[in-house]
C-alpha cells in the first residue's frame, strides 16, 4: 500500500508566526537567539516549521569562535506561505549568514512600529524608481537619466535595510564588512543622500 498524505505540522499561523515570517522577510538569516528570545518561538514550533519545509536549518562555521553555529532561513515554500498568509513581498536578498545576522541584530533593536515599517533592499529600489519617475514627470530628464546611469554603474547602491520613523523620516541601514571598498561605501552614502534619508552603518 502507498503512503498516505504527508503530515502537516503547522496547521494555522499564530501572531508569533506572523512576526517570525515578517522578520525572515526583512533580514534573511536568523539564529536561535533571534527566534527564541526576540520572537519568543518555542523549540517545537521551530522544529515544526522546519519539518514542513517552510524554514531551512543550516550549520555554518565561525572562524572567530572556531565552532559551528545553527542558523535558519526561509525556503521558497516559506516565502509562498508568507505571501499567501500576510501578503509579504520584496523579500530581503541574502548576502551571507554572518552579514545577515548583523542585519537581524539591528532589526531587533528597532521598535515594534519601526519593524512594521521596515524597508528591504528591494523596497529601497522601488523608492528610487519612484523618485526617478517623479523627476521625469517634473521635466528633470537629465537628472533622472543621470541617476539611472549611476545605478547601472553601481556608483549609487541600495542599502541592506532601514525603516520609516514614527514621524515619517527615512532611516537607511547598511552592514559594512571588511571586504567593502571605499567606492562601495560611498555609493551607499550617496544613494541615501539622494533619497534624503538618515544613514546608519554597522561595521562587522
Amino acid at each position: 500500500m502507498g503512503r498516505g498524505p504527508k503530515k502537516q505540522y503547522v496547521k494555522t499561523c499564530t501572531t508569533k508566526d506572523k512576526k517570525m515570517l515578517q522578520a525572515f522577510r526583512n533580514v534573511g538569516y536568523m539564529d536561535e537567539k533571534h527566534l527564541k528570545e526576540n520572537l519568543l518561538q518555542a523549540d517545537k514550533r521551530i522544529k515544526n516549521f522546519v519539518r514542513d519545509g517552510y524554514i531551512e536549518k543550516c550549520s555554518v562555521y565561525r572562524h572567530n569562535t572556531r565552532s559551528m553555529q545553527t542558523v535558519y532561513r526561509l525556503t521558497n515554500k516559506g516565502k509562498e506561505l508568507a505571501q499567501k498568509q500576510y501578503n509579504l513581498k520584496n523579500f530581503y536578498r541574502s548576502c551571507s549568514s554572518r552579514h545577515d545576522l548583523a542585519v537581524a541584530d539591528r532589526y531587533f533593536k528597532a521598535t515594534e512600529e519601526q519593524r512594521a515599517n521596515w524597508l528591504t533592499e528591494q523596497d529601497w529600489k522601488d523608492r528610487m524608481e519612484e523618485h526617478i519617475q517623479n523627476l521625469y514627470n517634473k521635466g528633470e530628464i537629465a537628472r533622472a537619466s543621470q541617476l539611472q546611469d549611476r545605478l547601472q554603474e553601481h556608483s549609487l547602491s541600495y542599502t541592506d535595510g532601514g525603516y520609516i520613523t514614527e514621524s515619517g523620516r527615512l532611516v537607511a541601514i547598511e552592514v559594512i564588512t571588511k571586504s567593502y571598498g571605499e567606492a562601495e561605501i560611498k555609493a551607499k552614502e550617496e544613494f541615501v543622500q539622494e533619497l534624503k534619508a538618515d544613514y546608519e552603518s554597522v561595521r562587522i
